[in-house]
């Protein structure tokens, strides 16, 4: 913990101020048992990357998310609340806020994006509609899709928005095996004894020391972290992230595959230097890639992109004096 503080500080006597996790570990000497079996499952967990990736983590990036949200104290953490419904009520508010403005709201995919090619030129944005052209454009998705979508930006914004990794990632969403109590739950998933089931539980083979290019494999207890209807309460209910053994198929509800934001040193550079960028061409850009890759990164990102694209477009009230003939 004094270790952490430290980092929060400005007096950073600890390390560097670009120090990676794998050398301030290093430096201070920490035991494999506390990196494998605590430090390195837990970072992981939170930003669903391989040991590799993780090691590579700015120490000030992560010690400062985790102070930020109360996991550095081991006592009188934060009560974490859950949205009624889901991410997706809050996501259907913006739409309704948005629409009663009178801000169309485009329902169909993008295919792509012409940034203006003159100073206050328009940008051109293309659906299976067809063409449609817009003053100003916002690009509210992963960096990498940017690059794919926009045409026509420089190279200074290419190069900021390829410097940001992605983690492709595999999520199983299941229950727990057929025909058995809730306290007989299949122990590939869960700990064997139900006193130990977490909210996040960190799977890992026996014995085994996760390899660089590992994925990280974590099985989230859904009944911990949001309420479920009545009916569903008595089942765990998993989504299995990267599972080292597959759940049963018949047990199976979704699969979704994700690309998760890696943020190593290239990655928080490109972050202080994306305002360099911002409204060239008349194209802007937000989403959680822009802060520590969360729900509410993307949302304050987008604030903040908005506040500034107002800035920019209100043009200064000109009064002509009018003299006095009199």
């Amino acid at each position: 913990t004094k270790l952490a503080e430290e980092q929060i500080s400005d007096k950073l006597e600890y390390s560097e101020p670009d120090e990676r996790i794998k050398d301030f570990l290093d430096r201070n000497r920490f035991s494999p048992s506390f990196r494998e079996n605590y430090f390195l499952p837990m970072i992981g967990a939170i930003w669903s990357c391989s040991v590799e990736q993780m090691l590579e983590f700015p120490i000030q990036t992560m010690v400062r998310f985790c102070h930020n949200h109360g996991l550095l104290q081991i006592q009188n953490r934060p009560q974490w609340l859950t949205i009624k419904g889901g991410s997706r009520e809050y996501v259907k508010l913006l739409l309704a806020a948005l629409e009663q403005s009178h801000v169309k709201v485009m329902r169909e995919p993008v295919l792509r994006v012409n940034a203006s090619k003159e100073e206050n030129g328009l940008v051109e944005l293309i659906s299976a509609s067809g063409s449609q052209w817009f003053d100003e454009v916002v690009m509210a998705c992963h960096s990498d899709q940017t690059l794919e979508l926009v045409h026509g930006i420089n190279q200074d914004s290419r190069n900021i928005l390829a410097a940001i990794p992605y983690q492709k990632n595999r999520a199983i969403l299941h229950t727990d095996q057929r025909n058995r109590a809730i306290l007989h739950t299949d122990q590939r998933f869960l700990p064997s004894s139900k006193r130990c089931w977490a909210a996040w539980n960190y799977t890992a083979k026996s014995g085994a020391t996760p390899t660089a290019q590992q994925h990280v494999s974590v099985n989230y207890l859904i009944n911990r972290l949001q309420p479920l209807p009545e009916g569903l309460r008595d089942t765990p209910i998993i989504v299995s992230l990267n599972p080292l053994t597959e759940p049963d198929p018949l047990l199976v509800h979704n699969e979704i595959h994700y690309a998760h934001p890696v943020f190593d040193m290239k990655a928080i550079a490109a972050q202080k230097a994306l305002p360099l960028i911002q409204g060239n061409s008349s194209i802007w850009y937000c989403g959680a890639w822009t802060g520590f890759g969360f729900h509410e990164d993307g949302l304050r990102s987008g604030e903040l992109v908005a506040k500034d694209l107002i800035e920019s477009i209100r043009q200064p009230l000109q009064i002509n004096s009018i003299k006095d003939t009199q």
